[in-house]
């Protein structure tokens, strides 16, 4: 009876033994699997902050900041200025958005009742307002666009009684555009150019319908 007792007593012990050893081999495996799974994820969280860098990195490169200076003359003179953001879509089409303040002088105002244009005295007067625009480059020196501008200006004419009025209004200007473009550093151009307003009339801020321009980005 004692040799039957002691011999399952040893196989209880045996069998602890073993299981307590099969316990560590299934800890050991799994923190080692814990261990190698760790650096990558942490490798993981650098290689995403680099992708995001590089995404802003790359918006940043396709982007330009300049603008336009301009002049023009006729029944007013006028000193334009107008900044613009630009950003290069692809190697053929380049958008932007800006804002336009022209000062201006002018010594004719529109006649109502005999429908032309009577001389005064030099009025002083500010355009402003927001701008939108897209150009496409089908040669590398060559481009074409358009540019919509809704402009805030006072607008004079001559009333019934023969004395000139002042209205403030809101004016759309809407450009088509053709002219050449010249590199400038490793993402800048210059660009020289002839714009017509398809939307010119009476109010229009500008003194004709054609506006020479030359635009700057860098």
């Amino acid at each position: 009876m004692k040799k039957y007792l002691l011999l399952l007593i040893s196989c209880l012990l045996l069998s602890l033994s073993s299981y307590g050893q099969v316990q560590d081999r299934f800890r050991t495996k799994k923190e080692n699997e814990n261990a190698s799974q760790q650096p990558a994820a942490s490798a993981e969280k650098p290689a995403a902050r680099q992708k995001q860098k590089g995404s802003m990195s790359d918006f940043w490169d396709k982007t330009m900041i300049g603008g336009t200076v301009s002049l023009s003359f006729g029944s007013y003179t006028f000193i334009l200025v107008s900044p613009t953001l630009m950003y290069k879509a692809s190697d053929l089409v380049t958008v932007g958005v800006g804002f336009m303040y022209q000062y201006a002088r002018y010594n004719a105002v529109y006649d109502k009742g005999t429908g032309g244009y009577m001389r005064v005295p030099d009025y002083d007067f500010t355009v402003w307002g927001p701008k939108v625009a897209g150009y496409i480059f089908p040669m590398e020196q060559f481009y074409v666009g358009s540019q919509f501008e809704y402009l805030n200006h006072d607008f004079y004419s001559i009333n019934n009684a023969g004395q000139p009025v002042a209205q403030n209004l809101w004016t759309p200007v809407w450009f088509l555009e053709a002219g050449l473009s010249s590199p400038i550093g490793q993402k800048g151009m210059a660009q020289i150019g002839l714009r017509y307003n398809v939307l010119d009339d009476i109010q229009s801020p500008y003194a004709s319908a054609w506006f020479p321009v030359i635009s700057f980005y860098f």
